[in-house]
């Protein structure tokens, strides 16, 4: 079963009218913070995209903000040591508009260099 993976710390999937995503017959996993996320690309079976927001709200041990930038270079490194993992499409739908191009800036420069 094709799924669509969310990260949002706020929004509501529903809400996210701005962005236009593959259709999985509903089936579409939210999740709000970076544990779950690592949790959900591990877990969930075919995943065919994945929308990131850049602010989440969620801090480390050591006080330091986890974005989703940080969510997305984690999942860049996941997917060099899993060859065998589909690569999803990936959107980004954040409202933050600095932290959207970090976000493409490394997604394509992975996405182009990757080995």
């Amino acid at each position: 079963m094709a799924i669509g993976l969310i990260l949002d710390d706020e929004r509501f999937i529903d809400t996210i009218t701005w962005v236009s995503y593959p259709d999985t017959d509903g089936h579409c996993c939210l999740v709000r913070n970076p544990l779950e996320f690592i949790s959900s690309v591990r877990s969930l079976v075919d995943i065919v995209y994945i929308s990131f927001d850049h602010d989440l709200a969620h801090y480390n041990k050591a006080g330091r903000d986890i974005t989703g930038y940080d969510c997305l270079k984690w999942l860049c490194r996941y997917l060099d040591r899993h060859p065998e993992e589909k690569i999803p499409q990936v959107f980004f739908h954040s409202k933050n508009p600095i932290g959207v191009a970090n976000m493409e800036g490394y997604w394509y420069n992975w996405l182009n260099y990757r080995g």
